[in-house]
């Protein structure tokens, strides 16, 4: 009998250590949820520029165009940018370190940078506070983009909520209980971000700027499973 046991022990542990450990769901809630958490967070405390959904930056970036403004408009320039070097970083990143443990490193710099930026003063140009969070927000989403085997990112919501409601339609016309499975999954990741971005909302009127710090404890939790 223990013998039997110890056996089913042994297959299910390979069975866990032979899957792709940075699909799974829990990770991705968790990134979502951060990526709503920091998005929230430099917009109301930041500047109004988004740390991940350059779609929004380069609409204010209009917008500061339009009014004149800037240092708004340079803002979201050099948010953009940064966030294109973080992708181009990962990417090199997969390219050099041949071992399935090099998203790991994807985690360090997004918990490096919330808490240097938690510490740093509100007098601080924000100039210097959103490039680093940019550039760590793009590793995030470029290093861990797929979710049980579908794609996904964790630092904005459009794509989510269309595969979410692609998937919706699927299940009613053709009743593939697959479908609605993935539906499902997407749309807890979509809640997962709205849910990151009201968290955040609310600590910033007792935290400031040092809400950011927070994102801390949700990184340890992804190292863990990982």
């Amino acid at each position: 009998m223990k013998k039997i046991e110890k056996r089913w022990v042994d297959i299910s542990l390979d069975k866990y250590l032979t899957q792709n450990i940075y699909q799974f769901k829990e990770i991705a809630i968790a990134l979502t949820f951060v990526g709503g958490y920091v998005d929230a967070y430099t917009f109301l405390e930041r500047g109004g520029t988004l740390a991940a959904g350059q779609t929004g930056n380069i609409i204010f970036l209009a917008s500061e165009v339009s009014h004149h403004n800037l240092n708004g408009g340079l803002l979201k320039i050099i948010s953009v940018l940064s966030f294109m070097i973080g992708v181009m970083f990962v990417s090199l990143i997969h390219a050099k370190i041949a071992t399935r443990y090099w998203r790991l490193i994807a985690l360090l710099p997004i918990t490096i940078s919330s808490i240097v930026v938690g510490f740093t003063p509100s007098t601080v140009s924000n100039l210097f506070i959103i490039p680093p969070l940019a550039f760590s927000m793009a590793m995030l989403t470029t290093a861990f983009s797929k979710i049980e085997g579908e794609g996904y990112a964790n630092t904005f919501s459009t794509g989510n909520l269309k595969k979410g409601v692609v998937a919706l339609s699927e299940y009613m016309i053709n009743k593939d209980k697959v479908q609605l499975s993935k539906s499902l999954l997407y749309i807890r990741i979509v809640i997962s971000f709205v849910v990151g971005a009201i968290v955040s909302a609310l600590l910033q009127k007792f935290m400031g700027i040092y809400t950011i710090i927070n994102c801390c404890n949700h990184f340890t939790g992804c190292l863990n499973i990982l």
